[in-house]
């Protein structure tokens, strides 16, 4: 990868970055979650929505994490712990979970 790189530049062959995307809006996400049929899921979490939290020390984005309880220990309930991003909006955070959650339904079959 490097090598390619080095032959780019030492040819004059300008590779341009990768444009970034802007963050969704609340409504923007709203409305999407509505056209593909997901239901942005509320709890009583600060940010809102289930799987959602407000990072205060990291610019107040949203941070979204799916958690899934797979067994016991002697503890107690065994987790299993995806981290799926950050981003500005908690609508845009949920939209994600949402998209991911329904991809494991599928997978799942639940």
């Amino acid at each position: 990868l490097a090598y390619a790189r080095h032959v780019k530049e030492r040819d004059g062959v300008a590779e341009a970055p990768p444009e970034e995307k802007p963050p969704l809006t609340a409504s923007e996400a709203k409305q999407l979650a509505a056209a593909e049929g997901l239901e942005l899921i509320r709890s009583n979490l600060h940010s809102g929505y289930l799987g959602v939290r407000q990072r205060v020390n990291h610019g107040n984005r949203f941070e979204v994490k799916y958690q899934k309880a797979v067994g016991r220990d002697t503890v107690g309930l065994v987790y299993y712990h995806t981290h799926l991003g950050t981003y500005d909006t908690a609508e845009e955070a949920a939209l994600v979970y949402a998209r991911y959650a329904r991809g494991l339904t599928h997978v799942e079959g639940v």
